[in-house]
């Protein structure tokens, strides 16, 4: 299939150094995934490739019909292991791509290979109706594609993981983005000057617009470049998606004109450029393509049929040794692991969602109809088992009863907000202050942090939470959460983080006698979190050495934050400061025990059981220094 840039057929080689590109960054995230962590970008990339130029291939045609020899070359694959639908079959497995990866499972990476001939199949249907719509309306031909892609990428921010890692209308937005942002710079380039376009076969014709454009793509490749291989960088995986697409959209489009194409991805062709892998590589991939792939176009279907399962039966035999030694001879470090290590962390990493999910914030703890009444409609649909109160009810009798001076039995309302971390840290907080509460309110939001410009969504939780400690006024507030301090930059004139900090503290500090903040949770910065590492490690017999971090690099991350916290002076805001803690006085904060190789983390960033014994005793100790403080002052 020839790259199309526009109508001409010509062959691009800076789509296909783009591959190459794509490929080396799924490689590094494969082979490095704790340093390579952005490189899964390269599987978006060649979505976006393959996207643009089956539009811009079947566009150029007058009628649009399902080619010949795609349909011969499906009609024998569908089956889920041979009909490129691995992506399909995926959505009735529980377990997620790296678990099925971990389990040495032959055919797992074909869900990408799935999801491209399920678009080359869908695309022609897509432009008919494009056509008829523009025929039907005269609206623009950029209108479907772009509503499709909107709704596309809805449907891949709010349906659950597996569902949107695998199927088309998940990701349909990253093969149409080229598209869309092709047709609008159509549309607009129509609107602003009728003239024809200048065509790219002399370089006269070249002018200061070319040069801007060709600048852009250089500045635009370099930077999804550096992104997607950058070491030990992190960012949000959504925030990197729509950047890198909208990025190689420009690029790909730009290069339809020979000048302004972005020369950093094209390979010099000289026969003494590359490696003998590289050369290898291409032989043996010719080979298969010649003398296999394109004769078995015009093979019979029962002749096709049998190759294909002749070849994944070979393949089939030939990964049988290894997956029996990997499942009946499970390599396990002596001085580290043992049986219930590995059943330990097995069990993490196949249960705690669901156990998490379903539990309630604390023991005890019921339906809180008072405090939802005090909110009002003020906020919007409460997390499932986020929103709970207990009453000590048997200590108010107990207290009633050997109070003499009239005052009430108790007097010491607790209340408990956060995002995720504090369905975690909830049961701790609960333990230590045992027996010496009066009620143990808890509401919290996920993906909400009080310390930082909020959407509009935690923007009424945050304004929820207030109206709710204004009409408590609790004895304690304890704000429990992951702090999102990396996104955060040096203090700037008017900086906006500050400012959220401040409006944060200044509230919970007058509405409550002591706020605690339990915050700045180091990240395990591993793309298949912490339990499915060590499983996987174990059962190569890999090192675990490095799945720690170090305090330097943790408080150099966390560097903005605190010089923010340090900008606050509130005598009854107490901050556990629990990154520290969880460090212990040591310069490095392993991942795992290295006693019994339990896992101190359920995911890469909410902490397991073993994690919260670090905390609990030095919880004890800060937390009963402000229950002291309020006895002095008799609330108890």
């Amino acid at each position: 299939m020839k790259q199309m840039g526009g109508l001409s057929g010509e062959r691009r080689a800076d789509i296909q150094g783009l591959r190459g590109f794509c490929l080396v960054s799924v490689v590094f995230f494969h082979i490095w995934p704790q340093k390579f962590v952005n490189g899964f970008i390269g599987v978006d990339i060649f979505f976006l490739i393959s996207g643009y130029l089956i539009t811009n291939i079947l566009s150029s045609k007058q009628c649009i019909n399902l080619e010949p020899r795609l349909i011969n070359t499906m009609r024998h694959k569908l089956p889920w292991m041979a009909a490129f639908a691995m992506n399909i079959g995926n959505l009735f497995d529980t377990k997620d791509y790296w678990t099925a990866v971990n389990e040495i499972q032959v055919f797992t990476h074909t869900w990408s290979l799935g999801l491209e001939i399920q678009f080359y199949l869908l695309v022609p249907f897509l432009l008919l109706t494009e056509r008829l719509i523009v025929v039907k309306t005269s609206a623009p031909h950029f209108i479907f594609p772009l509503v499709l892609s909107l709704v596309s990428l809805i449907l891949f921010l709010v349906t659950g993981p597996i569902f949107s890692f695998n199927t088309i209308p998940t990701r349909l937005w990253q093969f149409l983005a080229a598209k869309v942002i092709s047709d609008v710079s159509k549309y607009v380039r129509v609107k602003v000057d009728s003239k024809e376009y200048e065509s790219d076969d002399a370089l006269k014709k070249i002018g200061v617009h070319d040069c801007i454009t060709y600048g852009i793509c250089l500045a635009l490749s370099s930077f999804v470049v550096l992104l997607a291989l950058t070491p030990d960088y992190t960012i949000d995986p959504i925030i990197l998606r729509l950047v890198s697409l909208s990025a190689m959209s420009f690029v790909l489009i730009a290069g339809q004109k020979q000048f302004t194409r972005a020369k950093i991805f094209e390979v010099p062709h000289s026969n003494s450029d590359g490696s003998f892998v590289l050369i290898l590589s291409l032989l043996v991939a010719s080979a298969i393509h010649f003398h296999l792939e394109r004769p078995s176009l015009f093979w019979p279907f029962p002749l096709s049929t049998t190759v294909v399962i002749v070849a994944y039966a070979l393949c089939a035999l030939t990964f049988t040794p290894l997956v029996y030694r990997v499942r009946h001879q499970v390599f396990i470090p002596e001085s580290v692991w043992s049986s219930e290590s590995y059943l330990w962390n097995n069990h993490l990493d196949q249960h705690w969602k669901a156990e998490h999910k379903n539990r309630t914030l604390f023991a005890g703890c019921v339906n809180d109809t008072d405090g939802k009444a005090i909110i009002g409609k003020t906020f919007l649909k409460m997390e499932k088992n986020s929103h709970c109160i207990l009453i000590s009810r048997f200590l108010l009798v107990i207290l009633t009863i050997l109070c003499s001076n009239g005052n009430s039995a108790s007097n010491l309302d607790i209340l408990l907000v956060g995002n995720s971390f504090a369905g975690f840290s909830a049961p701790y907080f609960h333990e230590i202050a045992a027996g010496r509460f009066r009620s143990l309110r808890g509401i919290i939001q996920k993906g909400c942090s009080f310390l930082q410009p909020a959407s509009l969504r935690c923007q009424q939780y945050r304004d929820a939470v207030f109206k709710l400690a204004d009409a408590m006024r609790p004895a304690i507030i304890i704000v429990s959460i992951r702090t999102y301090a990396p996104q955060m930059g040096p203090i700037v004139e008017n900086d906006a983080a500050l400012t959220a900090m401040k409006e944060m503290f200044d509230k919970l500090s007058m509405y409550s006698r002591f706020v605690i903040v339990d915050d700045a949770y180091p990240a395990a910065r591993v793309p298949s979190t912490v339990p499915t590492s060590l499983l996987k490690r174990a059962r190569f017999n890999q090192s675990i050495s490095d799945l720690k971090q170090d305090f330097k690099s943790y408080s150099s991350r966390f560097r903005h934050y605190f010089d923010r916290v340090r900008q606050f002076n509130h005598s009854n805001i107490v901050r556990l400061e629990t990154g520290k803690l969880m460090f212990n006085g040591s310069d490095v904060f392993s991942w795992y025990n290295p006693h019994n190789g339990h896992s101190r983390y359920c995911d890469d960033y909410h902490l397991s059981p073993e994690a919260f014994n670090i905390l609990k005793p030095q919880w004890k100790i800060l937390m009963d220094q402000v229950f002291s403080a309020l006895a002095l002052v008799g609330v108890r």
